[in-house]
């Protein structure tokens, strides 16, 4: 996959975090009942998540591990549907997962790329995949984050100045690569 369109793509990312933040929690004060625990959305980008995560899986099942590869293929399904019904916080953790997943390939694409000032880079991209950590173990934080958001709008133009800037770093990035 070019670079250019990795990076538009991770771009988003953390951009449509910052509009969340920005516009959703002004045009919508409920949004912090409501987005975190969204099921059909959160589970539409966990089954992304799942069958990404199984596509980097099954290379490594060679040899006398190749027996479990039909194994994981039948797990990703189940642990969707399974998700979907017992998973609370759906959205907020299927989002966490996402992050982690693009940061990693940016991190691999910037290698292979050899972009400048990776060490920059790869920085912005630990940023948002430890931000994914935290919203995949704490995700109720991100239900605060948008509560707050919608209370003041300090920590709303913190948290989206924040999102956005971290979304421009990585047009920048994309555009250099």
């Amino acid at each position: 996959m070019p670079f250019l369109f990795s990076g538009l793509l991770f771009a988003l990312l953390p951009l449509s975090l910052g509009a969340v933040f920005f516009f959703g929690t002004v045009m919508k004060p409920d949004l912090h009942l409501r987005l975190p625990r969204e099921k059909y959305l959160g589970i539409l980008i966990g089954a992304v998540c799942l069958v990404w995560s199984a596509w980097h899986v099954l290379p490594m099942l060679e040899g006398g591990l190749a027996t479990f590869q039909p194994i994981v293929k039948a797990l990703v399904p189940t642990v969707a549907a399974l998700s979907f019904f017992f998973l609370n916080f759906l959205f907020t953790r299927a989002l966490g997962g996402l992050m982690m997943l693009t940061a990693t390939h940016m991190l691999h694409e910037a290698f292979i790329h050899r972009l400048p000032f990776r060490p920059v880079f790869a920085l912005v991209c630990y940023l948002i995949a430890v931000t994914g950590m935290i919203a995949l173990a704490f995700p109720w934080l991100f239900r605060d984050a948008l509560e707050k958001s919608s209370e003041t709008a300090k920590w709303r133009n913190g948290v989206a100045g924040i999102c956005g800037g971290l979304g421009i770093l990585v047009l920048v990035f994309a555009f250099c690569g």
